[in-house]
């Protein structure tokens, strides 16, 4: 690889940028694009998501994510973690993937990390706009984040049971280092917990006990696929995000993510 990721820092108010955007942080697996072949943490993975195909005359740097009315989907996505290729490509069409772009490292040879982001997202919109970035590639939007409005994004995200916001500043070059050119805001905090038990409620739900510093509690499970699961013996730790964390270890409106990543 030519190009290496940049990565983001801890947003704080006094980092907020004069000239910011704000993007969602999706809930996927953070790509890179280079020489048409997909890249995570520098380990290929062009073979696992074959449906998603960029030109080999740009670098992008994006996240793969698995789309349900309109919303990354974190389990399904979870779902193509799979190696025999016979069951690559009947996921590719059950769950088929999405690489959300969002910067443009490179286009026909001219390297354009030092220019500012303002510049590589217009030049990554207009090769949106003429449908050149390839197959099942999107552009990921972003709005105007003056300082006034971060919190009502945040709430946005909780709304949407969405991972947060990523602040960007618009003058800044390309750093593939973790750097105060990106700033994550997460709407939720997230950590695995071994299920204690499992029970059927009187209405009809799934509920899972999980302890966190020793205080107990239940969390419901909807999905029916993880409920049979789990009433199996099959799965025994479920990734759970919630708002915050009271003194007492009670976690604040907690429900599933899904199992942690392998």
């Amino acid at each position: 690889m030519k190009f290496d990721f940049q990565l983001c820092n801890e947003w704080e108010k006094s980092k907020h940028p004069r000239d910011a955007i704000a993007e969602p942080k999706f809930d996927g697996m953070m790509c890179l694009v280079e020489d048409g072949t997909l890249f995570n943490r520098r380990k290929r993975a062009t073979f696992q998501f074959p449906e998603v195909y960029a030109a080999e005359r740009m670098v992008l740097v994006g996240e793969v994510v698995v789309l349900k009315d309109g919303l990354s989907q974190f389990h399904l996505l979870q779902r193509r973690n799979v190696d025999n290729p016979k069951e690559i490509r009947l996921r590719s069409i059950m769950y088929p993937a999405t690489l959300m772009v969002f910067d443009l490292l490179e286009l026909d040879g001219q390297d354009l990390t030092g220019q500012p982001l303002s510049t590589r997202r217009g030049m990554l919109e207009e090769l949106d706009r003429r449908k050149a970035l390839g197959e099942n590639v999107q552009t990921a939007g972003y709005w105007g984040c003056p300082l006034d409005k971060v919190e009502g994004y945040l709430d946005m995200m909780r709304h949407h049971e969405a991972e947060g916001i990523i602040v960007k500043d618009l003058r800044a070059t390309y750093k593939p280092t973790r750097n105060d050119g990106w700033l994550k805001l997460k709407a939720w905090e997230q950590a695995d917990y071994d299920i204690l038990s499992h029970e059927f409620t009187e209405a009809g739900g799934f509920v899972v006990w999980i302890a966190n510093k020793g205080y107990k509690q239940k969390v419901a499970v909807n999905r029916t696929d993880l409920q049979d699961s789990i009433a199996k013996g099959r799965t025994k730790r479920l990734t759970i995000r919630y708002l915050d964390e009271e003194e007492s270890g009670a976690l604040r409106q907690p429900h599933v993510r899904g199992v942690p990543w392998k």
